[in-house]
């Protein structure tokens, strides 16, 4: 698949800070700001997961509700676990 390109306005200075952690890290100024783009995803993402458990807590019965079934979850996969370690020891180390 052939990538689609685009052109960005920054400033001199941002595009030379680019440019000198690109050369620092041997690597381009577009593979390193496809980096930077997908960290800034992976912390919005984060950012918002976080932000609905702090909705969440607010009210009092439905945290508790999902506490509890969390908690089943736990209960219900432990002998799953149990079962796998038994199955492959080798990477019970």
């Amino acid at each position: 698949m052939t990538a689609t390109l685009a052109t960005i306005k920054v400033d001199k200075e941002v595009r030379d800070q680019l440019a000198k952690v690109a050369r620092s890290r041997h690597t381009t100024m577009r593979a390193l700001l496809a980096d930077f783009a997908e960290r800034a995803t992976r912390e919005q993402m984060w950012a918002e997961i976080n932000a609905g458990y702090a909705r969440l807590q607010q009210d009092p019965e439905q945290w508790a509700d999902y506490m509890s079934e969390l908690e089943s979850w736990e209960t219900a996969t432990a002998d799953a676990d149990d079962q796998a370690a038994e199955e492959w020891p080798e990477y019970q180390q």
